[in-house]
């Protein structure tokens, strides 16, 4: 998918607070997204090296998202996110928040890229140590936007269920990776995070 006009890139689009909530159960190791707005100088600076590193990282666990503020639910998310300025980019692992940085600093980026890389080295796509065989494999989505929305869309859990579970006091981090054990169910999940899942789910 193109983004800022990248000619090449391995950069999902995010406009939905659908898409968000599957980006945070991306089973790559390191999800990185990305907050920006249009005319903003500093994220037309940093634009172009985040799509190409995009595609240099590609086969390294690592999945890129952009979050333009004025596209969808992007200043939702933003908010949700607790994004105060852009460019701001955010790193998680399987929906939980490894670190953030502000600012258009490609040198910075990466240090903190690697470094995160190297802490969850073992861990996403593929196959974990010692798990089982028949465990299915992440799948490549489609290269149309339309056909990534579509897919984020069927997998992603219903922000009426996320909210619910919110509203009953637990975080973020751990309702969206609740949801991800009990595939998207409401229920399961509330029991995972309430002590009562088995011992694989806590």
């Amino acid at each position: 998918m193109s983004i800022a006009g990248a000619s090449v890139s391995r950069v999902r689009l995010i406009t939905t607070y659908s898409q968000f909530d599957l980006a945070m159960s991306d089973s790559n190791a390191v999800v990185v997204i990305l907050f920006t707005v249009p005319g903003c100088p500093h994220c037309n600076r940093f634009l172009p090296e985040y799509n190409t590193l995009s595609v240099e990282r590609s086969s390294n666990n690592v999945s890129f998202y952009n979050v333009n503020l004025m596209s969808g639910d992007g200043m939702g998310i933003a908010r949700r996110s607790k994004v105060a300025g852009v460019p701001h980019t955010v790193f998680y692992n399987r929906g939980v928040k490894l670190g953030e940085m502000r600012g258009d600093s490609m040198a910075d980026f990466k240090k903190l890229l690697n470094k995160y890389q190297q802490d969850h080295a073992f861990v996403g796509a593929g196959y974990t140590l010692g798990s089982e065989a028949s465990r299915e494999a992440p799948r490549a989505m489609g290269n149309s936007r339309d056909a990534n929305a579509d897919a984020l869309e069927r997998k992603a859990p219903s922000r009426e269920s996320v909210d619910k579970l919110l509203g009953m006091g637990f975080e973020r981090d751990r309702v969206m990776a609740a949801l991800q054990r009990a595939k998207n169910d409401e229920d399961g999940a509330a029991d995972i995070l309430s002590g009562g899942g088995s011992a694989e789910d806590k």
